[in-house]
């Protein structure tokens, strides 16, 4: 606390000689180059601060708040927690789409990495639905989830 005191303490001083030197400076083109000589000095004393950081002190922060391996860990999860929210929204909604359509059936979501997105998508049911209704499906899940045909398998339990 008596730092921090001292540090208000020199602005205050370096502002108040700054705002003496420029009232007692005769107009001219003088008091232009007084003006930012004073400016340049209380800068430099707001920022002196700044120069005593050592920047190899910030290399220790992250294990200093908690340790990089539970950072690390957190990450991991709300990694997983966004792919799980991912798949399971995605399954919802195909699911809906295909029971709009006449498809019974249960719904797998794979979710990539980098970013987290739907990358495959399996569909299994007992019967199979009519001619050009997978089709139909395969499509819409492309168009909507953005996963290509290829990367969708349609197993049917006849």
């Amino acid at each position: 606390m008596q730092q921090f005191n001292s540090y208000v303490m020199g602005v205050v001083c370096a502002a108040a000689a700054a705002s003496v030197v420029m009232a007692l400076t005769p107009k001219g083109w003088y008091r232009a180059l007084i003006g930012v000589i004073s400016g340049l000095t209380l800068t430099l004393v707001i920022c002196r601060p700044l120069t005593s950081l050592r920047f190899g002190d910030f290399d220790g922060l992250l294990e200093a708040a908690g340790g990089g391996a539970e950072f690390e860990k957190y990450l991991d999860e709300q990694d997983k927690l966004l792919k799980e929210i991912i798949a399971e929204k995605t399954s919802a909604y195909i699911l809906a789409k295909a029971q709009a359509m006449g498809v019974q059936c249960r719904v797998e979501v794979t979710i990539g990495n980098d970013p987290p997105r739907p990358e495959h998508i399996m569909l299994t049911g007992g019967v199979r639905p009519e001619d050009g209704v997978l089709e139909r499906l395969s499509e819409l899940i492309y168009k909507d989830c953005g996963i290509p045909p290829e990367c969708q398998r349609f197993i049917w339990e006849e």
